[in-house]
């Protein structure tokens, strides 16, 4: 479907021009209204058949003027004007731009001169009413963004925000158009805003906003370069991130705490089984060992009597084994191997009993001349190397674990690697690995790091890391 041909309005107090440009314009296709030969006349005409354009004599019958009529125009009607006029001087040029005028034509003018101003009058009319529909749609938009948004132009000032902006920030909006951006963001340079741009920046640090009130807050901050009528301009979109970087901050000093109380029940755990493993060596098992020498006098003393005899062995049976499985309890409480064998041959053993218990190989490499760690570490480096074989032995399907223990620049490594099915993410955080959680979260307060990785060959290595440092207390042997 065409669209119904252009409108035009003729405004002439000549009726013999105004008749030849009538003619003009319907052979060109144009639908004409009028003339008009007054002020009044044309404002009533406009009202009444809404021209697409008006062509305007500047002397006109009447109390009115061309230049007159035409700002009456202006105010009831959004159309363009094309004067006609055969005074082209200053003084009248000068009073018909006040109007707004979308060209000139001086009398006597070609046909193709009238045609060309009336097609420029048009085209550029369209253009304008788009662009106006497009900056209403625009201001809408940023109107109702729910975060500030802020547009910024060529030189660093205001040129338009939104209510959002007017409540993040306290100001009115009049009190920020015009101004500088520095007004509500600090740390924004001009550099910064440079570089927004040319499309570099987005999510600038260190800018924070400023309240009317003085008061700095957090912020997010994101810079866009949009095209506008008035060229190309930044738009900036204002998130208040204050109450997530106070949750987050309470979130991070409640994970402190959780993380110090675990060091602390892991710590108290140790002083624990200290203790209670001295009273089962030094009470419990000195006890025993009492009664089963108490045992020798009373066995020869009853030779004779084969029925007491049998008794008296198996009361040294019961007192020999209640003794082996006092010194186990106690081991498992506090590593005897530590304190009398050292740090190295301790781990060896360890790994002696879990391979000889559990059929899977186990060799440990260690370096020549390692420091011996300090109590805290070696018992929270026992205590992984312990879980660790633990839970090869549970879940791994492992034939073969490799321990290594060496230097690694300032950091005391120790390695635990087995050939399983490897261990999946899902299964570093579930609840049954609360074990290495917690010598993880022991070794961290001790200034050490543990990681669990599944290698790509296929099975689980874990690796604890100490400064050595903190690990040295005496050369190992």
């Amino acid at each position: 479907m065409n669209p119904a041909p252009a409108k035009i309005l003729v405004v002439e107090d000549e009726g013999i021009i105004a008749m030849e440009i009538q003619h003009e314009l319907q052979l060109a296709g144009y639908t004409v209204a009028g003339p008009a030969f007054s002020g009044a006349q044309a404002i009533a005409m406009a009202e009444e058949a809404r021209p697409d354009a008006v062509l305007m004599d500047v002397v006109l019958q009447g109390t009115m003027d061309g230049i007159e009529t035409a700002a009456r125009l202006r105010e009831v009607l959004d159309v363009p004007v094309v004067y006609l006029t055969a005074y082209g001087d200053s003084t009248t040029v000068a009073r018909a731009k006040t109007t707004g005028p979308y060209s000139y034509l001086v009398k006597p003018f070609r046909s193709s001169e009238l045609l060309a101003a009336v097609e420029v009058a048009l085209y550029k009319h369209g253009m304008e009413r788009k662009l106006a529909a497009s900056e209403k749609r625009f201001r809408s938009v940023v109107e109702s963004a729910p975060y500030a948004t802020v547009l910024i132009d060529e030189a660093g000032r205001v040129a338009l925000v939104n209510a959002a902006t007017e409540r993040t920030f306290g100001h009115l909006r009049d009190e920020l158009v015009g101004h500088g951006v520095e007004t509500l963001l600090g740390g924004l340079t001009a550099d910064s805003l440079g570089a927004a741009s040319r499309g570099s920046l987005r999510a600038p640090r260190n800018v924070f906003g400023i309240r009317k009130d003085g008061t700095k807050f957090p912020i997010e901050l994101g810079i866009d370069t949009i095209e506008t009528p008035d060229g190309q301009r930044l738009l900036a979109s204002i998130i208040d991130v204050t109450d997530a970087v106070r949750a987050r901050a309470e979130h991070d000093r409640e994970h402190e705490q959780v993380r110090a109380l675990a060091c602390k029940l892991v710590e108290t755990q140790d002083l624990e089984r200290r203790e209670l493993a001295r009273v089962l060596h030094e009470g419990l098992a000195q006890d025993l060992f009492a009664m089963q020498l108490g045992l020798v006098p009373l066995r020869e003393a009853l030779s004779s009597r084969a029925d007491m005899q049998q008794a008296v062995e198996d009361l040294e049976t019961l007192l020999a084994n209640s003794l082996r499985d006092l010194k186990s309890v106690a081991n498992v409480l506090r590593p005897a191997a530590l304190e009398h064998l050292g740090f190295v041959q301790a781990i060896e053993t360890l790994a002696e009993r879990f391979s000889r218990l559990s059929g899977i190989v186990v060799s440990v490499a260690a370096a020549a001349t390692l420091p011996q760690p300090a109590e805290p570490i070696a018992i929270a480096l026992y205590r992984g190397v312990q879980e660790a074989l633990t839970n090869v032995g549970k879940h791994a399907a492992a034939s073969r674990v490799v321990i290594e223990i060496e230097l690694d620049g300032e950091q005391l490594r120790l390695t635990v690697a087995d050939d399983g099915r490897g261990i999946t993410p899902e299964e570093t955080h579930r609840p049954g690995s609360l074990g290495l959680l917690g010598i993880k979260e022991r070794l961290r307060e001790l200034g050490g790091s543990l990681s669990i990785a599944r290698q790509q060959g296929g099975g689980t290595r874990l690796a604890f890391h100490v400064p050595v440092r903190r690990a040295a207390s005496a050369p190992q042997p």
